[in-house]
C-alpha cells in the first residue's frame, strides 16, 4: 500500500504539471480566462499525456523510454509554468462550519478506503481475459499490425488501457501496477466533495446536488471496479464529471472568454477514445460550441476542431494498425484492404459477442443467438438486480415529473431562464435513446404485457456498466 501511495502521488504530480501546461498554452493562444479546480486540471493532464502516449505508441513501446521524456517535460513545466503561474492556497479549517469539518473527515476516510481498494485483486473478469494482456503488449512493443488475428480481445483498443501503461512501472521488475483507475476515483471523489462542501455551506446549486449523487454512486455502483484497469468505470466517471461541470459552467454564467467550455468540448472527444459508446457526448460538445458562438468565430472553432482531431487521430490510427478498421469492433466495412486486417465476418462476430456478454452472459452464446430480440430483452430485464430496477423506475418517474411540472408557470419560466442547460438534458436523452436502441425496443412490450405495469425505461441506472449517458 506504501508503494501504491507513492505511485499515486507521482501520478497526481505528473497530471497536475501537464494539466497546468496545457491550460497555460491554450490561455496564451486564445487569450481567454483560465480558472480551474485542481480535479479539473488533473483530468486535463490525463487527457494531454494520454494523447501524447497514443502518438508515441505508434512508434515506440510505452515503457521507461516514454517515462523519461514524460518526467523531463514535467520538470520543465513545473519550472516555467507551475511555479510562476500557480498560487497554492493554504487550507484553513477556520473557514469551515461544523458540518463541513465532519464532511471533510468523511471525505478523507473514504479516500483512504479508495486507496485500499485500489490495491486489491481485480474482480472484473475482463482484466484477466484481456486488460492485463493488452497493457503488457503496450509495455513491450509499439502498436502491432494485425494483433487482432492473435486474439480479437487484444484489439479492443482504449486510450485508458494505454494511459494505465504509462504508470504501470513494469520496468522496475516488481510488478505491473494498474493504479490509474484508483487515481481517477480519488480525483472524482475530490471533485464531488467540492460540491458537498458547498451544500454544507448552504450553496444549493443543481451541480452540487449532482456531485453529491455521483459521490454516493462511486461507492454504490462502481466501487468494485477501483482495482481494475477496465474501461467501464473511467468512462462513467468522466461522463459524470463532464455533465456536472457543464451544468456548473452554465450556472456560473461563464462568458465566451472562459477557457472551461473549450476544455469541456475536448474532454467529450477524449471520452470517446476511452469507450466508443460514450459517443452521445459529442452532442454536448456541439451544443457547447453553439453556446460559445464558436461557429461565428473561426479562430476558436478552428482550434477546437484541430485539438479534437489531434485527440481522435492516434486512437483511429491505432485501431487501423491493430485491426484494419478505424473502429473495432464497429462498422463492418473493409475500407482499407490492408494485408493484416481481420475479416468482416470476424468484426460482426465480435460485435455479437459483446452484445451477448452485455445482455445475458449467464447463458451460452449459442442459446442467446437462438433467442428473438424480444426474448433477449425480457430475460435481460428479469436478470437485473433490484437496485437496478429501482433506478429504472426512478428515471421514468423523474422524466414524468419533469413533464408534469411544465403545467406550472413558474417551472416554465425557470426552463426559459435556463435554456443553456437543455444542451445537457438533450445529451442525456440522446444517450438514453442510444442505449435503448442497443438493448432492444421489445422491452416496451414487456412493460405492458408481462405485468401490466410501467416498471422500467432505459439504461440510465446502468450507464456505469454500459457507459452511455443517462
Amino acid at each position: 500500500m506504501i508503494i501504491a501511495s507513492l505511485i499515486l502521488i507521482y501520478t497526481f504530480v505528473i497530471l497536475f504539471a501537464y494539466g497546468q501546461g496545457t491550460i497555460f498554452l491554450l490561455h496564451k493562444i486564445l487569450l481567454k480566462q483560465a480558472q480551474f479546480s485542481i480535479p479539473f486540471q488533473l483530468i486535463i493532464g490525463l487527457m494531454t499525456i494520454t494523447t501524447l502516449a497514443s502518438f508515441a505508441s505508434l512508434f515506440i513501446r510505452i515503457n521507461w523510454e516514454f517515462q523519461s521524456v514524460l518526467i523531463t517535460g514535467a520538470l520543465l513545466l513545473f519550472f516555467f509554468v507551475v511555479c510562476r503561474s500557480y498560487a497554492f492556497q493554504k487550507l484553513s479549517l477556520r473557514n469551515f462550519n461544523t458540518s463541513q469539518i465532519i464532511g471533510l473527515i468523511i471525505f478523507i476516510g473514504s479516500s483512504i478506503l479508495i486507496l485500499y481498494a485500489a490495491t486489491l485483486t481485480p474482480t472484473n473478469p475482463d482484466t484477466g481475459i484481456y486488460h492485463a494482456q493488452t497493457i503488457r503488449w503496450i509495455e513491450t512493443y509499439p502498436v502491432v499490425p494485425g494483433l487482432v488475428n492473435l486474439h480479437d480481445r487484444l484489439a479492443y483498443d482504449s486510450s485508458f488501457l494505454l494511459a494505465t501503461t504509462i504508470f504501470s512501472f513494469s520496468y522496475l521488475k516488481i510488478e505491473s501496477f494498474h493504479l490509474l483507475t484508483g487515481a481517477l476515483f480519488l480525483i472524482m471523489a475530490g471533485y464531488c466533495y467540492q460540491g458537498i462542501h458547498e451544500l454544507l455551506g448552504k450553496k444549493y446549486l443543481l451541480s452540487n446536488f449532482l456531485k453529491l449523487g455521483f459521490y454516493l454512486s462511486l461507492f454504490i455502483f462502481l466501487f468494485d471496479q477501483v482495482s481494475s484497469p477496465g474501461t467501464d468505470a473511467p468512462a462513467t466517471l468522466l461522463i459524470w464529471f463532464i455533465i456536472a461541470q457543464t451544468i456548473r459552467f452554465f450556472e456560473e454564467r461563464q462568458l465566451e472568454e472562459d477557457l472551461q467550455g473549450f476544455f469541456l468540448i475536448l474532454l467529450c472527444f477524449f471520452c470517446v477514445t476511452i469507450k466508443i459508446s460514450t459517443a452521445p457526448l459529442l452532442l454536448l460538445a456541439l451544443g457547447l460550441m453553439v453556446f460559445l458562438n464558436y461557429f461565428k468565430k473561426f479562430r476558436n472553432y478552428g482550434l477546437a476542431a484541430l485539438c479534437s482531431f489531434v485527440i481522435l487521430l492516434p486512437f483511429v490510427a491505432r485501431n487501423i494498425i491493430l485491426t484494419g478498421y478505424p473502429i473495432y469492433p464497429g462498422f463492418p466495412f473493409d475500407l482499407f484492404h490492408l494485408d493484416w486486417r481481420t475479416s468482416v465476418e470476424n468484426v460482426k462476430n465480435a460485435s455479437k459477442t459483446i452484445h451477448w456478454f452485455a445482455t445475458l452472459p449467464n447463458i451460452s452464446f449459442q442459446k442467446f443467438s437462438s433467442l428473438s430480440w424480444r426474448d433477449q430483452t425480457i430475460q435481460w430485464f428479469d436478470n437485473l438486480i433490484p437496485r437496478q430496477k429501482a433506478i429504472l423506475q426512478f428515471i421514468l418517474a423523474s422524466l414524468l415529473a419533469n413533464g408534469l411540472l411544465c403545467v406550472f408557470k413558474e417551472w416554465r419560466i425557470f426552463l426559459k431562464q435556463n435554456k443553456s442547460t437543455w444542451i445537457v438534458y438533450l445529451t442525456a436523452i440522446a444517450g438514453c435513446v442510444a442505449w435503448f436502441v442497443c438493448t432492444g425496443f421489445s422491452l416496451w412490450l414487456w412493460l405492458f404485457n408481462r405485468r401490466g405495469l410501467f416498471i422500467g425505461f432505459d439504461g440510465h441506472c446502468i450507464f456505469a456498466r454500459k457507459n452511455l449517458i443517462a
